[in-house]
Parts: C-alpha cells; sequence; structure tokens
C-alpha cells in the first residue's frame, strides 16, 4: 500500500508542478490546491467541511490559513472504499 501512497503522492506533485500550483518545501499545498486536487468545486467546499468537523484530509492550521500535506490526500485518494 506504501508504494501505491508514494505513487500518488509523486502523480499529484507532477500535476501541480504541470498546472502551476506550488507545492511547499514541507510538502504541504494551499485549500485552493487541495481542492483542485480533490476535484472539489472550490476551497469553499474544503472551508465548509473544515468548519463543520468533517475534512475527508487532515489540515494544518498556519496562521489564518489551511494547507495540506500532499502526503495525506495521496492517503486519502488511496483509501479502500469500505474506510468511508
Amino acid at each position: 500500500m506504501n508504494d501505491r501512497i508514494d505513487a500518488t503522492e509523486r502523480t499529484l506533485r507532477d500535476w501541480c508542478e504541470r498546472n502551476g500550483y506550488r507545492v511547499f518545501p514541507t510538502g504541504e499545498v494551499s485549500e485552493s490546491t487541495a481542492a483542485a486536487l480533490l476535484r472539489y468545486s472550490g476551497p469553499s467546499a474544503l472551508r465548509m467541511q473544515a468548519n463543520e468537523g468533517r475534512s475527508c484530509v487532515p489540515f494544518t492550521l498556519v496562521g489564518v490559513r489551511r494547507v495540506y500535506a500532499l502526503r495525506r490526500i495521496a492517503e486519502y485518494l488511496c483509501r479502500d472504499p469500505g474506510e468511508i
């Protein structure tokens, strides 16, 4: 499973690079980038989930901004659908 998560993380990083989205040196991305990677309608959908305490991907608060680790997004995308 870790190989699959590693490959997915690399794919996400490559996608960000090809499409002009910034990946921070820590391997994290902004809320709007995370929303694009997860194919949400926009960052407000992720924000609403976070405000309601039902985020599908854990985030870190940096000041008032939420950042999402590419690794955690990859783990979410690779999860067993029965884990939802």
